[in-house]
């Protein structure tokens, strides 16, 4: 799995999606766009709401209001999540699991899905899709200023407790026969948590949007009429600064995950966060980057963790058998393949 700060939680997919054409400027002023001599064009109005959630910089963008509350209710909703699904938030859902000895927790209908979810994934590719990975991930810190390789020791230990068939379900009750065990949903729990922002928005009558949880990025409406947003897809190493072309998007998601955003060197070795819950070691993959462009969010997330692990031709196999899934690879070395509905743009640098 992937290790990443998210949600407080490792096991995690990094998400690099820079959104271009004009769809995320402002820093949560909730200031309009578009207005002319001191009135408001509803049509060009934008409201906004930024906020470090889910261990990450969450940008919610409304269009086509003036109301400030719509913006600021989809991070409430991020927090809300939070507090359900992180792993370190005491008595959250998962630490509850976690920190359960071995014994059966009643937990609420959110979680039970998302975990539900996981499984599906871990049958689809075999247990390279695993939540149960969390404690091989601890022992990565990708953020530290001197990150240290863990001890082939200590990665045997935690991995002896890694496997998706010690997640045991019986109605609400979520048991990990092996106490040992830690489950961490960053996989696929920011996709979740933006497919919910999304529908809390919709509910409230909100017709255009952009949601961007850290990378996670989900569109409603089109930015105009008959142009749909763009979404910038970041160029592997290039910490930010460039991008491979853009995605055309209206009313669905896009995921990135890709090994370049979390690594270091030790003695000439390259590690990166993806790592792989057979070994406990970053894993041995022929990409450097996938987007997802899905319906649902946590679609996204989880098969752009799957793909990354799987590698190009089983990922690909993967996304063309997934109904409603297009995809855009960036193997090693640069060579990039789109789906034939992907709706990717290349740009030459």
């Amino acid at each position: 799995m992937i290790e990443k700060r998210r949600l407080g939680l490792t096991a995690a997919v990094i998400l690099s999606i820079m959104l271009i054409a004009g769809s995320l400027v402002g820093c949560g002023t909730g200031k309009k766009e578009g207005s002319k001599g001191g009135g408001t064009n509803d049509a060009d109005s934008k409201v906004e709401a930024n906020d470090f959630v889910l261990n990450t910089s969450c940008t919610i963008s409304v269009y086509g209001t003036d109301d400030q509350k719509l913006a600021d209710k989809g991070i409430e909703v991020c927090k809300k999540y939070e507090k359900v699904l992180s792993k370190t938030i005491k008595n959250s859902d998962v630490w509850k699991i976690n920190n359960s000895g071995g014994n059966a927790v009643e937990v609420g209908d959110d979680t039970l899905k998302l975990i539900k979810k996981s499984l599906e994934f871990s049958k689809k590719t075999d247990g390279l899709f695993d939540i149960t990975i969390g404690g091989v991930t601890e022992l990565w810190d990708f953020t530290s200023e001197n990150p240290e390789v863990p001890s082939a020791q200590e990665i045997a230990k935690r991995l002896a407790h890694v496997g998706y068939d010690k997640i045991k379900i019986e109605g609400k009750k979520v048991q990990l026969t092996d106490p040992e065990t830690k489950i961490d949903l960053g996989a696929i729990a920011k996709g979740y948590i933006a497919d919910r922002v999304a529908d809390v928005l919709r509910k409230k009558g909100v017709k255009r949007a952009i949601i961007n949880l850290g990378g996670n990025v989900v569109t409603i409406g089109e930015k105009q009429a008959g142009f749909p947003w763009k979404v910038g897809i970041e160029k592997p190493f290039s910490h930010g600064d460039g991008i491979v072309g853009v995605i055309k998007s209206s009313d669905n998601s896009i995921v990135t995950s890709g090994i370049y955003e979390r690594q270091f060197k030790k003695n000439g070795v390259l590690y990166h966060h993806v790592i792989d819950p057979r070994t406990g070691w970053p894993i041995k993959t022929d990409l450097e980057g996938v987007s997802i462009i899905s319906e649902k969010s946590v679609d996204g997330d989880s098969i752009s963790t799957s793909c990354l692990l799987l590698g190009f031709d089983k990922g690909m196999e993967l996304v063309r058998k997934t109904k409603g899934v297009e995809a855009v690879f960036i193997k090693s070395g640069g060579e990039i393949v789109p789906t034939e509905k992907s709706g990717f743009q290349k740009i030459e640098n």
